[in-house]
């Protein structure tokens, strides 16, 4: 009995259902394994509805959070859609429906019961195993880019590039936003597991600390050679939090106008670098590939090779086929508002979105893209303005609400970098999210667990009255 209890109580911990759908998330997105992982997506519904449903059942303190009600809200009013538009598509939107409810409350979900260093645990695991994966993915990728290898496979009517196309890294997962942020993710999570484990171990390990800050650089470049403009722009409103964090601990004078201006200068200077290191990654990593066909032909016997005389960087500045900025974005966005327009409250049910958008689109000659690239503007046209509406104030209180805790409040200040750090990574991904869609649905379903995990975790902790210093012990611990 013991051992089917053990089972059954792993079976409905949300904790072990977040690591498994990470990794669903992660095949779901591959393009060779996306067939076989959609039919099983079909049973993590299932076994998600019975570990909501316990957990929720079990956990009556969930009901006095209001942030709470509004994400409660938003999936209530998001069946606006659904019903109202029964005659087109209802089945898929329904699922749509019940995949959106389980994957948001089980993945914010945390055990209030649990201590502050378990919940740390739970971070340390599943950034290690973002870590991995994100590793692995990138080490491939950089090494198709080195021996510029290309190739393409087709997986439901949609084309995957390997490789570089266009001064482009599609990498090992044929897209190279995709790919990009992945590697966003994977640094996130190597800066997680440095702090977390900085928290529990004074001094760590030279060889993981070696590791880690390895798979940084890594994930960087394959970040910059990806040349994704909504990945960058997501590490630049990210790495700005963690810029006016260091102004808030390091610039003490009370002046408000040398405030401003010291706080707009070392955000607008440290914003512009990253900006700057990403182009001069790209010009020093373009030698790599020359020089690797350069010093092959050298040792090879082969005449038919072709004769490379000089060592040049190779041109890693994106190429774009049209004229427009956006690449497309701009006429979608309008197509979604024309479309909303139309359906301001009923909306059209995520499963006819692309359909509805594209018949409003002006220019339709190009290839058709996965979503509306814009998760607020997908929420518009799929439910209508109501749900818009609620998710908007959801986030707007959460932004709010974590930035007045972290920085009006006087946290231990290993604690403080680290949920610095966090929200810098959500604030990241929403940000991100005005340029794609791959928090909310199942554009990028590795994206969502981790969003909505890390959303939870981050939510929990700067409310946790242990990790607050009196002003008496902030005072000492800076003498």
């Amino acid at each position: 009995m013991k051992v089917q209890s053990k089972i059954f109580n792993i079976f409905t911990d949300i904790y072990y259902y977040k690591f498994v759908m990470i990794i669903v998330g992660f095949f779901y997105i591959f393009p060779y394994t996306m067939d076989f992982m959609g039919k099983g997506l079909k049973i993590s519904l299932i076994w998600g509805v019975i570990v909501v449903t316990i957990t929720y059942l079990k956990d009556k303190s969930i009901l006095n959070n209001k942030l709470n009600w509004l994400l409660w809200g938003f999936l209530l009013l998001s069946s606006i859609g659904v019903f109202a538009n029964y005659k087109m598509n209802f089945l898929r939107d329904l699922i749509d429906w019940c995949y959106l409810i389980v994957f948001c409350l089980s993945f914010i979900y945390i055990d209030k019961n649990k201590s502050k260093d378990f919940i740390y645990k739970e971070i340390l695991s599943i950034s290690y195993l973002l870590i991995f994966i994100s590793l692995i993915v990138s080490l491939v990728s950089f090494s198709l880019y080195i021996f510029d290898f290309k190739s393409s496979v087709v997986v439901q009517g949609r084309e995957y590039l390997f490789g570089t196309f266009e001064n482009r890294l599609y990498g090992a997962l044929g897209n190279p936003n995709s790919g990009a942020l992945l590697s966003m993710i994977s640094i996130y999570s190597s800066i997680f597991s440095l702090l977390i484990l900085k928290q529990n171990n004074k001094k760590i390990s030279k060889g993981i600390t070696i590791f880690i800050s390895f798979n940084i650089v890594l994930q960087l470049i394959v970040c910059f050679l990806s040349n994704s403009r909504s990945v960058l722009v997501s590490l630049i409103a990210g790495s700005a939090i963690i810029y006016f964090a260091l102004c808030k601990k390091y610039i003490t004078n009370n002046n408000i106008a040398i405030k401003i201006v010291s706080y707009t200068l070392i955000i607008s200077i440290g914003c512009s670098a990253l900006y700057g290191v990403s182009k001069v990654s790209n010009k020093i990593i373009g030698y790599l590939p020359t020089a690797f066909s350069y010093f092959n032909n050298e040792i090879s016997d082969d005449s038919n090779n072709k004769k490379i005389d000089t060592i040049v960087p190779k041109d890693n500045d994106r190429i774009y086929k049209t004229n427009d900025v956006s690449n497309g974005r701009i006429g979608l966005w309008k197509a979604d508002l024309k479309v909303a327009k139309q359906y301001i409250f009923t909306g059209v049910g995520n499963a006819n979105v692309l359909e509805k958008v594209y018949a409003n689109l002006l220019d339709n000659t190009g290839t058709r893209a996965a979503n509306t690239h814009n998760v607020y503007l997908q929420i518009l046209v799929a439910g209508g303005i109501l749900p818009l509406l609620c998710i908007l104030v959801y986030f707007g209180t959460i932004l709010i609400k974590t930035f007045k805790k972290l920085f009006n409040k006087l946290y231990i200040e290993n604690d403080m970098w680290l949920y610095c750090f966090l929200f810098s990574f959500i604030f990241a991904l929403m940000v991100e999210n005005i340029f794609e869609s791959n928090i909310i649905g199942f554009m990028n379903l590795l994206t969502v667990p981790v969003f909505w995990s890390y959303l939870g975790y981050i939510l929990d902790l700067i409310t946790r009255k242990e990790n607050l210093l009196t002003y008496e012990e902030y005072t000492v611990s800076n003498q």
